[in-house]
């Protein structure tokens, strides 16, 4: 069954040890990709987050200053190309320290969540981060709004909190959740297990629940079950294919060096975690193009919304977009946006 396929991409650096410089992990990759999807006639939606882009203005020193140059010229470019950008907050960009060579150190977390924060300073960073996105894309296209959001982290708080900055900022979808995904890691606790089983729904004040006459949309990133037989297939490609799952950029999700000792319990537990079975976004990246591609033909909904990140990129992610690009087609979620209203 062909597909409407809806290509998104995080637009931004890595939060781990290594940050990654701009060049390496965004421009390059973001280039990389571009080009594939203008081969294969597909648009994507690129979720900027836009605290990036203030802290590099606040540092103000000639890397950052060119960086800033380099991802404003590739936002057009976007644009140009008939792509969407999109609001993304990261809000613990607020603890960050920049490093002084082109890289930042993420080690504080403790505002890794929106909700670390008052109403009045989420407000703020609505207002001020689509001010900032409709600046940059409204230099292309001049009456270009942003019309979608992804929390930083999939952590969204409670749209109860954040409803009176969509309706300001007249941002009508979200596209944070993932029906299955469970995450309890220190920075935050997400639970997605109960959430409407429909490529998109309408909701008002709570976006694990669908309400029919809400005004707002939630586009949930699609999943899939990763098995332990995905997990074998996936080992053999990679060692029988190193150079194109080899990741192509500088930076690592890696957070900290943790060591621990080794108990009784450690190998049955990671037997455990190898063995069962996981629920993972769509993507096109870390997984093996056949195992990817073969989920894509097993999905059975009408639409899959894909999550993917420059900084993930490797020439599997290609691959996998030049096989999906055979038999389904793509939009966006301005396209989606449309779609629901009619």
């Amino acid at each position: 069954m062909s597909k409407k396929i809806i290509l998104s991409f995080d637009y931004e650096l890595f939060f781990g040890y290594k940050s990654g410089t701009v060049r390496k992990s965004l421009i390059e990759p973001t280039a990389k990709m571009l080009k594939a999807m203008e081969k294969v006639g597909a648009k994507a939606t690129y979720f900027v987050d836009y605290l990036m882009i203030k802290y590099l203005e606040k540092a103000n020193d000639k890397i950052c200053n060119s960086d800033l140059k380099l991802i404003k010229e590739q936002l057009h470019d976007i644009l140009r190309k008939g792509h969407r950008i999109e609001l993304h907050i990261h809000p613990h960009w607020v603890d960050a320290i920049y490093n002084g060579d082109g890289t930042w150190n993420f080690d504080n977390f403790s505002h890794y969540m929106l909700t670390s924060f008052s109403i009045e300073e989420i407000n703020r960073m609505f207002n001020e981060g689509t001010n900032t996105i409709n600046q940059i894309a409204r230099e292309v296209i001049p009456d270009y709004s942003v019309v979608a959001f992804r929390a930083g982290g999939w952590a969204l708080p409670q749209m109860s909190v954040i409803s009176s900055s969509f309706l300001r900022n007249k941002i009508m979808l979200d596209s944070s959740l993932g029906r299955g995904i469970l995450i309890n890691d220190g920075y935050r606790i997400i639970d997605f297990t109960k959430i409407p089983t429909k490529s998109f729904y309408h909701i008002s004040s709570d976006a694990l629940k669908e309400d029919i006459n809400g005004c707002f949309i939630e586009a949930p990133i699609s999943t899939f079950k990763y098995t332990f037989i995905d997990r074998v297939i996936n080992g053999f490609y990679r060692l029988l294919h190193k150079n194109e799952m080899k990741y192509q950029c500088d930076g690592t999700h890696s957070r900290k060096d943790v060591s621990f000792k080794r108990d009784k319990t450690y190998f049955l537990k990671k037997i455990n975690r190898v063995c069962r079975s996981t629920v993972i976004f769509f993507t096109l990246s870390h997984f093996s193009p056949l195992v990817l591609n073969h989920k894509f033909k097993c999905f059975n909904k009408e639409i899959v919304i894909v999550i993917d990140h420059p900084k993930d990129f490797s020439n599997s992610s290609i691959k996998t977009l030049l096989l999906i690009s055979k038999s389904n087609r793509f939009i966006t979620y301005k396209q989606l946006l449309n779609q629901s209203n009619e």
